[in-house]
């Protein structure tokens, strides 16, 4: 599978307002230095080193001022989410820099694509010049910009990359596998011993850990446990390393959770067990950093002082084991219900008091135990101050109600059909054509008059205008009668052909799913009970009357 390039999300024409910047042996370049030192830990110079070298070159070339270094230790080449990288691109769109030095394209980036559109694209739009030390290569000079040296380079920079990857992703194995893998961080309970390279008692923590297995030995739920451990103002295990171990501040309150709980639960290490390969990540395959499964995991058991004992931890991951499965079968139950327990009211049934959308909940769903499984309700979950609306109101009632209202419904069309029927029938008020009519006529005897002598210039011209108004104004009323005429006549046909496919419901209360998607708009339950069923049909009745009434 082709793999894509990530893009800018930005049109490259709006990226910066350094378009102007002239590039010429005789102006001064605000540079920025950019190093990188892999995660692959290889055989290039260190960052101090890199950073020498840089300064350098730019001291040695007067057209190049050193404005920034940017630095990123510790990236691979083929991640661009790198914060320095990310920092150096910003103030080349902003224009804080016109010239980025490097010691080598790898530094840049590793991968084909990326690089590639950096270098070939996205810099050149923003006037910034780039130069790449080792390789030789400055876009200020036509023949470097048109040389296939340079996508040769990133292609074998890649490879390399994908190369360098495999072979310590198998080395890593290995060292697993043989349990010659160095410990480089401790967990909760346990300190590193590094001379031994194994874990030892935290006397600070480990205590804790006893307690939390010894708690839900005897019934107490993860939730429970992290409840306790808060009313003891017990430090979670990332506030103990951020705080304790690395002498730092918390930026932010941690609390306890029930996760953090079932994760020290589910940790083979506080029985002496060392569990490595429980997540992985491929460059050479195009993989993520992605959690592998429990069956390929690498253990050594008994290589450290345990915490708990074999049958307590054993004992509880039974217990976690039978939870999963009871989880799934009622996953699959649920699954079930929803199957012939579909909601009939999809987004229709709203709170009164509110004018929120209820809540569908099955009875097999809800957290309270009843005595069928069977059915459904609606309720109201929202919270208004410091009251809940909490209104509710069950499915199979509000079947009943709604199929009544829709009866009604039908009787009240059917009962209305005759009168739209001679409504139809009824002829549009000539009245205004009339006066038109009368218009034209005053306005062709005008123009005897005056040739006629009857009347002088002055009083034609004061007529003509004031008859051409007149006409104009009576012209655009009848433009406006017609249109609401022709607008009322549409909403009667339209009635009448409701009417007309509604008909044969007529004494029928059995549920109709098609009816109440085809007839109901919405439907609104209050506190108090009372059911309030709004039909889309109701503008119909709305629109004839309003156009009767404007006729008469």
């Amino acid at each position: 599978m082709a793999r894509k390039s990530r893009r800018i999300d930005k049109p490259l024409d709006t990226l910066a307002d350094n378009k102007s910047i002239v590039l010429n042996k005789h102006s001064s370049l605000a540079t920025a230095a950019y190093v990188r030192l892999s995660v692959e830990k290889d055989t290039d110079d260190s960052i101090e080193t890199q950073i020498a070298m840089l300064k350098q070159f730019i001291e040695g070339h007067k057209e190049l001022e050193l404005t920034d270094v940017y630095a990123d230790n510790g990236f691979s080449g083929t991640n661009f989410d790198r914060p320095e990288f990310s920092r150096l691109m910003d103030d080349a769109r902003t224009g804080r820099i016109q010239c980025i030095v490097v010691k080598d394209l790898s530094r840049f980036g590793r991968d084909f694509l990326e690089t590639g559109y950096y270098i070939e694209t996205l810099l050149p739009n923003l006037n910034i010049r780039f130069i790449s030390v080792n390789d030789e290569f400055d876009s200020a000079r036509e023949e470097d910009r048109n040389s296939l040296a340079i996508p040769i380079k990133n292609l074998i920079n890649e490879m390399y990359a994908k190369d360098i990857s495999k072979k310590r992703s198998v080395a890593d194995e290995i060292r697993m596998r043989s349990g010659q893998y160095t410990i480089g961080r401790s967990i909760y309970g346990y300190k590193v011993d590094k001379e031994q390279n194994c874990f030892v008692e935290n006397p600070d923590t480990a205590p804790y850990v006893r307690l939390i297995f010894r708690w839900h030995w005897n019934g107490v739920s993860p939730k429970d446990i992290a409840e306790r451990l808060e009313l003891l103002g017990v430090m979670t295990p990332s506030t103990y390393k951020i705080v304790v171990e690395q002498n730092e501040v918390m930026d932010e309150e941690d609390r306890w959770t029930a996760p953090m709980v079932r994760e020290i639960l589910k940790n083979q290490s506080y029985i002496g067990n060392r569990v490595q390969g429980k997540r992985k990540s491929a460059l050479y395959k195009n993989q993520k950093e992605h959690p592998v499964e429990e069956e390929k995991w690498i253990i050594h058991y008994n290589v450290h002082q345990p915490l708990v004992s074999s049958p307590e931890y054993v004992g509880i991951k039974k217990t976690f084991a039978e939870v999963k499965i009871k989880r799934k079968r009622r996953i699959e139950e649920l699954e079930k219900d929803r199957e012939h327990l579909h909601d009939s009211f999809p987004s229709m049934v709203r709170c009164m008091e509110c004018d929120r959308t209820m809540h569908y909940i099955r009875y097999a769903h809800s957290e309270k135990k009843r005595d069928y499984k069977d059915g459904a309700f609606y309720k109201c979950k929202v919270v208004r101050g410091s009251a809940n609306c909490n209104q509710i109101v069950h499915e199979d009632f509000l079947k009943i109600v709604v199929m009544d209202q829709i009866q009604m419904l039908i009787q009240n069309m059917c009962d209305k059909k005759e009168v739209i029927k001679k409504m139809q029938c009824g002829k549009q008020d000539n009245s205004l054509l009339n006066k038109i009519d009368r218009i034209n006529e005053k306005s062709a005897a005008l123009y005897e008059n005056y040739a006629e002598g009857i009347i002088d210039v002055d009083e034609f011209i004061c007529l003509k205008e004031q008859y051409a108004t007149e006409k104009e104004n009576l012209l655009e009323q009848q433009k406006r009668v017609e249109e609401r005429f022709r607008n009322m006549k549409k909403n009667m046909d339209e009635f009448l052909n409701m009417e007309k496919r509604f008909e044969q419901y007529i004494g029928d209360r059995t549920f109709n799913e098609k009816l109440i998607r085809e007839l109901v708009d919405c439907i609104y339950v209050s506190s108090e009970g009372v059911i309030e069923v709004r039909f889309k049909c109701d503008d119909v009745f709305l629109k004839i009357a309003e156009g009767a009434e404007m006729e008469v």
